[in-house]
């Protein structure tokens, strides 16, 4: 998995299909966690400090992640939360 994020972020055009599926089921692990926790806040399942603390923290580790593993896992997304990654990490 190493070998393949680190051809994601310097040549990601040199993916074989066998590797981008790889590379997103892996991303969607990062992304469910966060929409699974994302959910639980919005149905008051999860206190306000605990999402701030683990939101904070995803928002600081997708800056370091490319932005091809969202990409390939956005039709997984709630709309919502679709909405609330592109505002708060400024996507068109």
């Amino acid at each position: 998995m190493a070998e393949i994020t680190s051809k994601v972020l310097t040549n990601p055009d040199s993916l074989s299909q066998t590797e981008k599926i790889r590379y997103f089921a892996y991303e969607h692990i990062f992304y469910d966690s966060w929409e699974t926790l994302w959910v639980g806040y919005q149905d008051g399942l999860v206190e306000e400090k605990t999402w701030n603390g683990w939101d904070k923290w995803f928002l600081r580790e997708v800056k370091h992640r490319s932005i091809l593993g969202m990409e390939g896992n956005i039709e997984n997304f709630d709309k919502e939360f679709l909405l609330y990654i592109k505002k708060n990490l400024e996507i068109q």
